[in-house]
């Protein structure tokens, strides 16, 4: 432990700083705690602390230093840095509550209104989530986080168009070349967690209540699930079905798949080749959140019709965009599709439209689509 006995607070302050610098978070902190116990109502140490023990990665030890910066001095920074050591901690509620407090001193700064909204939207809260992201559009109108969290409070209200015009906000047109992402590995990362997220579970859940809406009462004798993952959409099927078929890109989502017992067939590679392959004929195929990471969706269709048996149905989930646009960039490897662009493309492969409704697809609004080939 470094000794500061010798040293003026100011030369203890600016060593712990450059310690910090140097990622010796332990150094720094030990230096900053010697320096509170002497100077226990400096705020500029009490902060450092806290953001100290943060980059260290205790967040719970950062916490008081954080709330005591703020409460000592309510500035749009310490505020700011508190409600989002809350946000990592998941206290929601303790969030709306200091944003609630601390408004009436330091006004509408964009990052705040934005923590506070996010808060509220998760509170279900939303006329006033949406009241918070609207004044911090304002000040910030291109906030990729504002508007995909405009879009996720305006469809839980049922206000599914402005909800995809908010999203619409995110996506700039795409421009022909497909940059792909390492989904093997990103999918190698996430599978030991995946089915612990409430928020996948979600996916397959309303794609089926969608088909149900779509096809009420119907079973189907075979299904395809192109991009199963770890197995839920099987987990959450409500009627029986004889033969059930999987296809994922990633080797560690199909052994979870495969562990559930539901799948007869499960195939691992690229959905388009895949599907090449495939000699068999399905009475529905079924996408759940997979077709985001595809811009050109005609060799999907254009397979899928020909794995589909007459009357069979084709029904996924998108990111939606407005029909200004036929497909969009919301981030590196992620695309949204117009309704116009998949109404064009399914018919130009014989499939007529069943239903397309908006609904809470990823967070934030989405497309939920049946196609039905003809009998």
């Amino acid at each position: 432990m470094v000794k500061t006995a010798t040293m003026s607070v100011e030369e203890a302050f600016r060593l712990a700083a450059g310690l910090a610098a140097q990622g010796d978070h332990d150094q720094a902190s030990g230096i900053l705690r010697q320096l509170h116990a002497h100077a226990p109502d400096d705020v500029g140490i009490m902060r450092a602390l806290g953001v100290t023990l943060v980059n260290s990665g205790d967040l719970d030890g950062a916490l008081p230093f954080m709330q005591m910066a703020a409460q000592r001095e309510c500035s749009a920074r310490n505020v700011v840095d508190f409600v989002k050591l809350l946000r990592e901690l998941r206290r929601i509620p303790d969030i709306v509550h200091v944003c609630d407090v601390a408004w009436p001193h330091i006004g509408d700064d964009p990052e705040l209104l934005g923590i506070w909204a996010y808060a509220c939207l998760q509170m279900a809260q939303l006329e006033k989530s949406l009241n918070l992201l609207d004044r911090a559009l304002a000040i910030v109108p291109d906030s990729f986080e504002l508007w995909h969290n405009r879009s996720a409070a305006l469809v839980q209200m049922g206000r599914g168009e402005e909800a995809v015009s908010s999203f619409r906000h995110l996506a700039r047109p795409w421009d022909g070349q497909e940059r792909g992402r390492d989904l093997v590995a990103e999918y190698a990362a996430l599978a030991p967690s995946y089915d612990d997220n409430s928020l996948h579970g979600s996916f397959t859940r309303r794609l089926l209540e969608h088909v149900e809406r779509a096809q009420p009462g119907r079973e189907f004798s075979s299904i395809l699930e192109l991009g199963c993952g770890s197995g839920m959409l099987a987990g959450n099927l409500k009627t029986r079905t004889e033969r059930l078929v999987g296809i994922d890109l990633s080797p560690d989502m199909l052994r979870k798949a495969e562990a559930t017992g539901r799948y007869q067939a499960l195939h691992l590679g690229d959905l388009v080749a895949v599907l090449e392959g495939l000699e068999e004929s399905f009475a529905a195929v079924l996408a759940a959140s997979v077709l985001y990471f595809l811009p050109d969706l005609k060799p999907i269709f254009a397979q899928v019709s020909r794995c589909l048996a007459p009357g069979g149905i084709f029904a996924f989930s998108v990111d939606p965009t407005a029909d200004d646009m036929d497909i969009g960039v919301v981030r590196e490897g992620e695309y949204c599709h117009s309704r116009r662009y998949l109404r064009g493309v399914a018919a130009s492969y014989g499939f007529s439209e069943v239903l397309i409704e908006i609904d809470n697809h990823r967070g934030a609004a989405g497309f939920f689509c049946t196609f039905a080939k003809p009998a």
